[in-house]
């Protein structure tokens, strides 16, 4: 999809791709520059809501009813972080 850039600069995320973030108007996002010359853009969310880590780790285990350990989860949460580092986001 291509986007036009307004005369300040500026463009608009259609709904498909706010939904794709997982934002919504008034939200903010992030934007890095990847060494390509592209710009990579990601939701910019410092905390969950408790329903956001429920889906999280209803995801991870799936149909499973096992249920996870503190160390479980702290685990997967680092492994986020480490993930999220690696694509250049604090």
């Amino acid at each position: 999809m291509d986007i036009t850039l307004s005369g300040r600069g500026q463009f608009t995320l259609n709904k498909g791709f706010m939904e794709h973030l997982g934002v919504k108007p008034g939200e903010q996002v992030s934007i890095h520059k990847m060494p390509d010359g592209k710009l990579e853009i990601s939701a910019k969310k410092d905390k969950w809501t408790v329903d956001e880590a429920k889906a999280y780790f209803s995801h991870l285990l799936g149909n499973n009813t096992t249920h996870l350990t503190i160390d479980e989860m702290n685990a997967t949460i680092a492994a986020g972080y480490v993930e999220a580092g690696m694509k250049g986001m604090k």
